[in-house]
């Protein structure tokens, strides 16, 4: 996939995606932070793999009512964006569809059907600025404070509970 996106650097691709792997982080967030290869195409490529719908652009979020049913600190944290909701059922854009917690944390948190599409991160970011009315510098402090390890430690703290939970 490396070579067919555009990566000039395949070993450090490769390394980068055995990286992720070993610490459980995402590897399209690998990639994409690494900047080996071209956003666009790369994300549209793994969208095209996973049979998920490209976002044509510019994203239009949804109505303020519809926002209001949607957590923030979902959207924020995961960086997803809620684009419908009708009868039971939510689309999300993403544009990182491996993140290891974003689809769980979903999925136990709204008790609809969710359905995923893609868009480019820099839409996505640009969007969730504009509508959850997030200053550039507040915003890059969320980011900032998304240490991947946070990852690892999160999964740990909750296999800590059930482990201590089966004991009993």
């Amino acid at each position: 996939m490396g070579r067919q996106c555009g990566a000039t650097d395949l070993e450090t691709f490769s390394t980068r995606l055995d990286h992720a792997a070993a610490r459980q982080q995402s590897p399209i967030e690998a990639i994409l932070s690494a900047n080996l290869v071209d956003e666009a195409p790369f994300l549209m490529q793994v969208a095209e793999e996973f049979g998920l719908e490209w976002w044509p652009e510019p994203i239009v979020t949804l109505e303020p009512e519809g926002l209001n049913e949607f957590p923030a600190s979902l959207a924020l944290r995961y960086q997803i964006l809620p684009v419908q909701h009708e009868e039971g059922e939510w689309l999300l854009l993403t544009y990182d569809p491996l993140h290891p917690l974003a689809a769980q944390s979903v999925a136990s948190t709204l008790d609809d059907t969710v359905s995923w599409a893609m868009s480019s991160r820099e839409k996505i970011l640009d969007t969730l600025k504009q509508t959850f009315g997030i200053g550039a510098e507040t915003f890059e402090q969320i980011l900032e404070g998304r240490n991947p390890d946070d990852v690892l430690s999160q999964t740990h703290q909750e296999v800590t509970v059930l482990d201590e939970n089966d004991a009993e």
